[in-house]
């Protein structure tokens, strides 16, 4: 075991001893992603380098396919080489559900996925995001970082800081990650808001153990004070319902 490993494991350890009960992001963005599709819906997967949805939803809808910018060997029922950003080559109204894990944080327009997103959804579906919140710590720092140093110095440091894989860290904007601006971004192309909400993110920080204890003790600070706005991971859920679709 990596010595990344290691820590990441103990502070794992160390803040479920402290916040026992506390809510699971990945948890509730499963559950989310189980509630939206249904047998024979038709999802597509943003950024599916890692083919976590893939593994989630294989066998249990109508069609999964992927969306990535780069070419490769693949378990999808199809893979769609293109940018959410631009327009995609997929017809209106064609998908139930887009699931988006740790895209919209690398978006340098943002504004033009979600338009794409509301295009191509159909009537009753809807999107699922999971993005950082740019006000957690961690995030406001890289997010400084970004502006101070060129992404390639940027994505060394991180990944000497934090131990992460150096693969796994790419550039980051942050143009819409705050609870307030993610809804803006969806309800602006005629989404409605099912839901949104923040959840803990110290793993970002817990592949060195002073930084995980720290990660912890700040998450606890912010369960005292109520700060949930301060948490690292959004997730938010936005569907296009028949009478906002009929009206546009």
């Amino acid at each position: 075991m990596r010595s990344s490993e290691g820590a990441a494991l103990w502070s794992l350890c160390y803040y479920r001893a402290r916040l026992p009960g506390e809510p699971d992001v990945y948890t509730a963005f499963l559950a989310e992603i189980d509630a939206a599709a249904s047998p024979g819906a038709r999802v597509l997967d943003v950024g599916c380098g890692e083919e976590f949805v893939l593994r989630h939803l294989a066998g249990r809808v109508g069609r999964l396919t992927g969306l990535d910018m780069r070419e490769r060997e693949h378990p999808y029922d199809e893979l769609v080489i293109a940018d959410i950003q631009k327009p995609l080559p997929l017809a209106d109204k064609s998908v139930d559900l887009v699931v988006c894990k740790f895209v919209f944080e690398h978006l340098e327009q943002p504004g033009n996925a979600a338009g794409e997103i509301r295009r191509i959804l159909a009537p009753g579906g809807c999107v699922i995001i999971l993005t950082p919140d740019i006000r957690y710590f961690p995030y406001t720092v890289n997010f400084a970082l970004s502006r101070l140093l060129s992404q390639t110095r940027r994505m060394k440091l991180v990944a000497a800081i934090t131990g992460r894989p150096k693969p796994d860290i790419y550039p980051v904007r942050y143009r819409s990650n705050t609870p307030s601006r993610l809804r803006r971004l969806f309800e602006g192309t005629g989404l409605r808001t099912r839901t949104l909400d923040t959840f803990s993110d110290f793993r970002v920080i817990a592949g060195w153990k002073p930084l995980g204890f720290l990660g912890t003790w700040y998450e606890v600070l912010l369960n005292r004070l109520g700060m949930r706005g301060a948490r690292g991971f959004i997730l938010g859920v936005f569907e296009r319902s028949d009478a906002v679709a009929a009206a546009l």
